[in-house]
């Protein structure tokens, strides 16, 4: 029915929330940037609509780094953050970055992530990834060891941690 409203009144905001919302509720994300593109395009001074883009964007970003086509992701990532910068976005930009090896891109991402959101799950684990990637293990192992000290529960952060101190010749 909204979907009806937004061709038949296409100056009504509220089918643009409407339809977007609901192809963004059904993980229709392709669906969702189009009409949230669309709004945004008419209206781009609504904050509702730089918003809602940027979530479709972020939502899309994710799905796609989930089905590892990390070039398409990034480029999605990247449209979120600057349309709305926030944490998730950069956090979520960082590791598709990292899958790409642009690994010092990554690391200016995680860094971001962590100076607006110092507590955000998982941003020094994924910061130690890169630095253990890049080769700068103390580092590294000083960002693991910052996660497993706010984060306990979450395995990945030791493993990598115990294969950088092995890389470092650091046995015990």
């Amino acid at each position: 029915m909204a979907s009806e409203g937004l061709k038949r009144f296409p100056d009504e905001k509220r089918f643009y929330v409407t339809v977007g919302n609901a192809a963004g509720r059904s993980e229709q994300y392709e669906r969702a940037l189009d009409v949230f593109g669309r709004a945004y395009q008419r209206w781009p001074e609504d904050q509702t609509f730089r918003e809602q883009l940027s979530s479709s964007h972020l939502m899309y970003g994710m799905q796609l780094l989930d089905k590892h086509k990390d070039l398409e992701a990034e480029r999605q990532l990247r449209a979120a953050a600057e349309l709305s910068p926030n944490v998730d976005a950069f956090l979520n930009l960082g590791r598709a970055l990292h899958n790409l090896n642009r690994s010092v891109e990554a690391l200016a991402q995680f860094d971001r992530v962590i100076e607006i959101g110092p507590n955000t799950p998982l941003a020094y684990f994924h910061r130690g990834l890169v630095l253990g990637a890049l080769g700068e293990y103390d580092e590294a192992i000083a960002s693991l060891t910052h996660e497993i000290q706010s984060n306990s529960n979450y395995p990945p952060s030791y493993l990598l941690r115990g294969e950088i101190n092995m890389k470092r010749g650091d046995w015990a």
